[in-house]
């Protein structure tokens, strides 16, 4: 089975109009990905490298990895479309979340 890979996940690109969509602004990109009716004054695509290194030291683990790679079929996910996981989000997570909630 062929699964065709997306090219802006290349380690180069070869397409000059993908290439071309890397390196120019993303100004236009963030209007379109921050609708008027959003009260946040910046899209992440207008993040600066500061506020990103601020979100990275702020990231926390949501799955237990371990328990996702013991379930996880790539074959059954590719014949089925789908994978049903039980039990992989950490409990800081799961408490996270139903706060949220």
């Amino acid at each position: 089975m062929f699964i065709p890979q997306n090219p802006l996940l290349e380690p180069q690109l070869s397409e000059p109009a993908l290439r071309a969509l890397l390196e120019h602004s993303t100004g236009t990109l963030a209007q379109a990905t921050r609708p008027s009716c959003i009260a946040h004054k910046h899209s992440t695509v207008q993040w600066t490298a500061e506020k990103w290194d601020q979100q990275m030291a702020q990231r926390a683990d949501i799955f237990d990895e371990a328990a996702l790679a013991d379930q996880f079929n790539y074959d059954d996910y590719l014949r089925d479309g789908y994978a049903i996981l039980k039990g992989i989000m950490t409990p800081q997570a799961i408490e996270d979340w139903t706060t949220a909630v």
